[in-house]
């Protein structure tokens, strides 16, 4: 190959995951261990047993029909790990989890040049999504939604890839990445729906044209075989029966089997019986401004551009992929009003639609460009989502509690009315705190047993001077006030430390000896 052939290296591209690479790196491990996490690992472990061990309990595992395309390999690098410290393997995950979130960025830069070739753009559009204050603090916990997100990018981009180019080989890549997008979360079936849309259409168009259709047909087969294929292999569950087990869980994922209640707006509403604008309300307010603006002013440009001429972005052009991000982002908002879906944890199950609103933004920003100032577009840009990673910065590890000016500040609102720390991913706050002001030589914590409070102690804090503990024995009492969303009267006076964000109090350590013995000195009894 001739040195002149050697495509130059994309330094916008190199400079931002560098920065993003070196910032995970210093603080993956300022994150506790959240609520599902036990449970996430143990159904890739249940997976990776049934596999390598011949172990009959997955088809007795009440999370049996969960894909496990991200946690069974998070458990085959955790077999290979030197350290079998429980501590050790949790915060292997968190970084694990975090690179592969960097690698959808990756996707959404690549995407955008290949789209708009232009690499301002591309570095906007990846700004926004490493620059969600939830998604990103989510990257380094949430192995159930994040994973997804970037597989949603990362299917985007070789979607657009494939139909550009036509070779066999990205067809065959688009076909594995969709396979793992379906496994990751079921709802990756509406990206495999419109990928074959598009196809019938190419074959269509082709055979009217007199064209040859085998070339876009061997694409099409190729697509169908190894989505399918990666599919089963990657989904121990569908290996009994592929076809009754998948029709399982696609029934089981539409109306998900959780009882519990959410908060919103200061009321406790089952997750079964949510309003109709209980996704949209939280997208709303856990988004920056700045990026709903210039997203829903994208998303207006590409429905006026699609209603003007919607013929000519149906055909195999780079604008087609416009329609998917419409479809990408309409479609499932309307799906879980209508079908009146199980949500819970703000929007976190909804996290992938922020991909397909990142490129309606970035359209925005290029047709506000095109008609106003190149320079002062993109100027206000970055100055805007540079403002934004200031204010992520302020606020970390807080950023899973992020609201934007749409909520109101005043003191205590938030918490009586809005889910915070839901997972309980900041209780290592709270304790690394007690160790700092307490000096005795053994602290003992409460909360509610198999809560985060008990998780983190637990698998954080084994062989260091605190510990978790039975209500009568312990000195502190720890809450992040989920499912309380009013004070802890019988604690009045005895408050040791609270975290505020957003002038509300997110964790509060209360003293709990001090009351215990107060209130209950018949009951109370010292080491």
């Amino acid at each position: 190959m001739r040195l002149n052939h050697i495509p130059k290296p994309d330094y916008v591209q190199l400079l931002i995951f560098a920065i993003f690479l070196v910032v995970g790196l210093f603080i993956y491990k300022d994150f506790g261990i959240g609520w599902d996490e036990e449970i996430q690992r143990r159904t890739g472990m249940i997976s990776h047993e049934y596999i390598y061990k011949d172990s009959k309990e997955l088809l007795e595992w009440r999370d049996k029909d969960y894909g496990v395309a991200f946690e069974l390999p998070l458990i085959i690098v955790e077999k290979n790990m030197s350290s079998k410290k429980d501590k050790d393997i949790y915060q292997m995950r968190h970084l694990v989890t975090h690179l592969f979130f960097l690698l959808g960025g990756l996707a959404i830069y690549k995407l955008i040049r290949l789209l708009l070739k232009d690499k301002m753009l591309a570095a906007i559009g990846t700004l926004l999504y490493f620059l969600h204050p939830r998604i990103y603090t989510d990257s380094f916990y949430n192995t159930k939604d994040i994973p997804f997100v970037a597989l949603y990018a990362i299917c985007l981009y070789w979607s657009a890839k494939a139909f550009q180019s036509h070779k066999k080989l990205h067809f065959l890549i688009l076909g594995i990445f969709t396979g793992l997008l379906i496994n990751a979360r079921i709802m990756g079936v509406l990206f495999f729906s419109c990928v074959f849309v598009f196809f019938l259409i190419d074959i269509i168009t082709d055979g009217i044209q007199g064209r040859k259709v085998l070339n876009t047909t061997a694409g099409f087969l190729l697509f169908i075989c190894f989505t399918i294929t990666t599919l089963y292999i990657s989904w121990p569950y569908l290996w009994i029966d592929p076809l009754h087990n998948f029709a399982e869980a696609f029934i089981n994922m539409s109306k998900f089997r959780w009882p519990g209640e959410v908060l919103l707006k200061g009321k406790l509403i089952k997750a079964t019986e949510l309003p109709w604008f209980y996704a949209p309300l939280w997208m709303g307010i856990t988004t920056p401004v700045f990026y709903i603006i210039i997203g829903l002013f994208g998303t207006a440009v590409a429905l006026g551009i699609l209603i003007r001429r919607p013929l000519r972005y149906l055909g195999n052009v780079p604008e087609r992929n416009i329609v998917l991000a419409l479809v990408s982002l309409i479609v499932p908002i309307a799906a879980v009003i209508v079908l009146h879906s199980v949500l819970y944890d703000a929007w976190r199950q909804l996290f992938f639609l922020y991909v397909p609103f990142i490129l309606l933004a970035v359209l925005g920003i290029y047709y506000l460009q095109a008609k106003v100032n190149r320079k002062l577009v993109y100027g206000l840009s970055f100055l805007l989502i540079g403002l934004q990673a200031c204010s992520m910065i302020s606020q970390h590890p807080f950023g899973n509690i992020y609201f934007n000016s749409f909520t109101t500040k005043t003191p205590e609102y938030i918490r009586q009315n809005y889910e915070m720390d839901y997972w309980g991913v900041n209780f290592n706050q709270s304790l690394d705190y007690i160790l700092a002001h307490d000096t005795s030589k053994h602290i003992k914590v409460t909360g509610k047993v198999g809560t985060p409070s008990e998780i983190n102690t637990r698998i954080l804090y084994k062989d260091t001077r605190i510990s978790y503990s039975d209500p009568v024995d312990a000195d502190y009492f720890i809450t992040n006030y989920r499912g309380h969303t009013e004070d802890y009267k019988e604690y009045e006076g005895y408050e040791f430390h609270s975290f505020i964000i957003n002038n509300s109090k997110v964790h509060t350590i209360f003293r709990h000896r001090e009351m215990f013995e107060k209130a209950y000195p018949e009951r109370s009894r010292r080491e």
